[in-house]
This record gives structure tokens, sequence and C-alpha cells, in this order.
């Protein structure tokens, strides 16, 4: 008796921990499509939140638009703030829904939340035209997909050092919660740091 109590334990972690690794980077499978969707993030820009036919201003540092097309008062040239994530569908019939739940700003050292960012207008890469198009957040199945959004900027006066160059060097992550059918997982970039301003 003892014996299989000791055996049904080791069941159960097994069982979570099979549960934690699909969570943490493996494919999620879809109740409603039933398509396994693998996602990471590919490429993270931390800078600015450019005016756009969404966001008609700029937030944050920089919330005041110059005449000039892309300048932004205090900031110089504006560089969007953005994710570049790539969604992998597996074999099967139909198409995924791709949502964003939430993002974060992550300490790369603590691991602490710094700021929640927004994630807005999305869009996937043309392989026909070489340009990100709009994009309806569906994944079709044996698909593999080059997907971006727009972030709104971080607030970097709060997060800001004593010198601009420890600005500019500081080591974050972002933290992307997706939803595949309602299915929430969560991916991780590599550490990044601030985008350098652009002199104009």
């Amino acid at each position: 008796m003892q014996h299989e109590q000791v055996l049904s334990r080791r069941a159960v972690v097994l069982s979570l921990l099979s549960a934690a690794v699909v969570g943490a980077c493996g494919p999620v499978d879809s109740p409603a499509s039933g398509l396994a969707v693998e996602a990471s993030i590919t490429a993270v820009a931390l800078a600015d939140d450019c005016p756009s036919a969404a966001a008609a201003q700029p937030t944050g540092d920089c919330a005041t638009v110059d005449a000039g097309a892309g300048l932004v008062g205090g900031c110089g040239f504006c560089r969007q703030s953005s994710a570049q994530l790539t969604l992998t569908a597996g074999a099967g019939v139909g198409s995924a829904r791709i949502a964003v739940a939430a993002v974060r700003l992550l300490d790369a050292t603590t691991g602490a939340t710094l700021e929640t960012l927004t994630a807005r207008e999305p869009q996937a890469w043309n392989d026909a035209t070489s340009v990100y198009a709009a994009w309806g957040e569906t994944v079709a199945h044996d698909t593999t997909l080059r997907v971006s959004y727009k972030l709104s900027a971080p607030t970097w006066s709060a997060l800001g050092s004593a010198t601009d160059r420890l600005a500019y060097t500081r080591r974050y992550r972002l933290e992307v919660v997706l939803t595949v059918d309602g299915v929430a997982r969560t991916v991780r970039s590599t550490e990044i740091t601030r985008e350098p301003e652009i002199v104009t």
C-alpha cells in the first residue's frame, strides 16, 4: 500500500512537470481549433510611441509632436516601440485565434515587473511584398507567421538613471501573455536594452 502511494505521488509530480514544460516553451493545444501553436519573441524595440492611425499622439516622455514629419518634441526622431513574434501552427484544419492579453516590462536581473505596456496594430510579414501588413490575428494550420505589434512606450523618466550611459545599458526582458483560442501562455524575450536616440 505504501509503495502504491509513493508511485501515485510520483505520477502527480511528473504530470505537473509535464504541464510546466508545455506552458513554458512548448506548443499550446487550442481547444477550439485543435491546433498546436508554438510562439516565441524574436525581436523587441524599446523606444518611443509614435503617431499612427490608431494612436494620434505619442505618449509618455515624447508627447509633443513637432510639425516636421517624424519629429517629436524632446525626443528627436520618433522610433516606435514594438515586439516581433514567430507563431507556428501544427498540422490540422482551420485556424487558431491569437490575442495579446498582457505585455510587461521586466527587470532582467530581478525579474520584477517594472511597467505594463499596451500592444496595438497587429501586423504580419507578407513574403510576396516584403512588408508588414494588417493582420487579423489568426494563424492557419501548417503555417509559420512573423507578426509584429506596436507597443506603448515605457515611462523612461521613471526608469531612468542618474547618467544617460546607464539609462541605455540597463537590461530588461519583455514578457508577453498570448491567448490561443482563449488559452493563455507566456513568452519572454532575451535580455534587451533601450534603443539609442537617433540624432537628426
